[in-house]
């Protein structure tokens, strides 16, 4: 039998309707689909024996460090300022402290000339550079400064055994400049110097120096990132199921979702935001789902979909993205990838409309499986476990529910 016109178009606006409404849930959900679990991760020799707190509370102790670190009367000996290049490029007010014939560099005992308030000035080599270093990068550095231990940072930090008083120095803030130093720096700035000092006395940053090393404890004479950066996977179930009554079709649809997930992490920690950011991505599991379509229509599918894998414009198909926002607290946000076709089949229900059967073709039921739309993403101060709840209910005869548990692997 041939449909009526108007039966076709209600069963075109159905077709259209229906991945409308599905996709907007950005994931949907029904106890009817369950995951197994993957095998557990292989019990092998951890590089750094510090758990996740540990390393957590090492690295707030390292940050409290951080803005006499980056001060300019620190960082600018340490990088910032370059007195071998041009000066526009190097920043050094006293000109470019090169031979003018063989253009090597002058002995370190020139810098005598201006900063001559401190005797055996000396410029720190590459390796003691903090420019262009991530806090990660410059907690490693620190590290293998000091490979007695970290009582040989503190003491370095306190009196710096056998060399000139750099640190102690600092923080007077008047970069160390003589008579002839103040006037080269009134010449090239138009005021004379007043002191620049840090945020910190030096008293206080001792006490936080001896703060980190304890934070770090036994992690110092382990992997050299360890207690400077966060390791280990995620590991754990995400479930979600929704119901739809009467929402784009006659009846009521139920669908849901059973997830196994391993999200490892990838890159460094991100600072672009001022909080310290860890990235993770999708390296293995497996979503199972299903839809059943109950009353006017009828009909049922399901499928699975492996995590291991990019969706089509090439992304994991989840992340997460955890932000510090404070000394012991965290938020953390997942992020899913599209669907690939294969995984997002064709199937139809069978609806009666105008005393007929017809068959209604419907898809994208699960286009993303984790997912909510919050302001404020959530928040813990479990740095071992995440786990949540979100429901979403847009308007009558819909609700949408997303669990998650995930533990953290060595």
């Amino acid at each position: 039998m041939t449909p009526s016109p108007g039966l076709r178009l209600r069963i075109t606006a159905l077709v259209l309707l229906v991945p409308l409404v599905l996709a907007a849930t950005r994931s949907l959900a029904s106890g009817a689909a369950s995951g197994s679990a993957l095998a557990p991760a292989p019990d092998v020799p951890r590089a750094c024996s510090l758990t996740p707190t540990q390393v957590r509370r090492a690295l707030d102790a390292f940050d409290e460090m951080l803005p006499v670190i980056f001060h300019p009367r620190c960082v600018n000996c340490h990088g910032a300022v370059n007195p071998y290049v041009d000066p526009q490029i190097g920043r050094h007010l006293g000109g470019q402290m090169t031979d003018s014939i063989t253009g090597e560099p002058l002995p370190d005992s020139s810098c005598q000339d201006c900063h001559g308030e401190l005797p055996g000035w000396q410029v720190p080599g590459q390796a003691m550079l903090f420019v262009g270093k991530n806090p990660k990068e410059l907690c490693v550095q620190f590290k293998q400064f000091a490979p007695g231990g970290g009582s040989q940072f503190v003491e370095h930090v306190e009196h710096e055994p056998g060399l000139p008083q750099f640190i102690k120095t600092a923080f007077l803030g008047t970069r160390a400049l003589n008579t002839l130093g103040e006037v080269v720096y009134e010449d090239q700035m138009g005021v004379p110097p007043v002191p620049e000092k840090p945020p910190l006395d030096h008293g206080a940053l001792v006490g936080l120096a001896k703060d980190w090393v304890n934070a770090i404890g036994s992690g110092w004479a382990e992997a050299p990132d360890c207690g400077c950066a966060t390791s280990g996977a995620w590991y754990g179930t995400v479930t979600a199921r929704g119901v739809f009554q009467n929402a784009g079709m006659s009846g009521t649809l139920q669908v849901g979702s059973g997830a196994t997930v391993m999200l490892e992490a990838v890159d460094g920690p991100s600072w672009s935001s001022g909080r310290r950011v860890r990235n993770y991505r999708a390296t293995g599991g497996v979503v199972r789902w299903a839809a059943i379509a109950t009353g006017a229509c009828r009909g049922t599918i399901s499928g699975t979909m492996p995590l291991d894998t990019l969706d089509i414009d090439g992304n994991p198909m989840a992340e997460l993205r955890m932000e510090d926002i404070g000394r012991s607290e965290v938020g953390y946000q997942p992020t899913t990838g599209s669907w690939p076709d294969r995984w997002s089949p064709i199937f139809h229900v069978q609806c009666d409309m105008d005393g007929a059967r017809v068959p209604v073709p419907m898809t994208n039921l699960l286009p993303t499986w984790w997912h909510y739309d919050l302001s404020s993403p959530p928040t813990t101060t479990d740095l071992d476990r995440l786990k949540g709840r979100y429901e979403w209910a847009p308007g009558q005869g819909v609700s949408v529910v997303w669990e998650w548990d995930l533990k953290r692997q060595p």
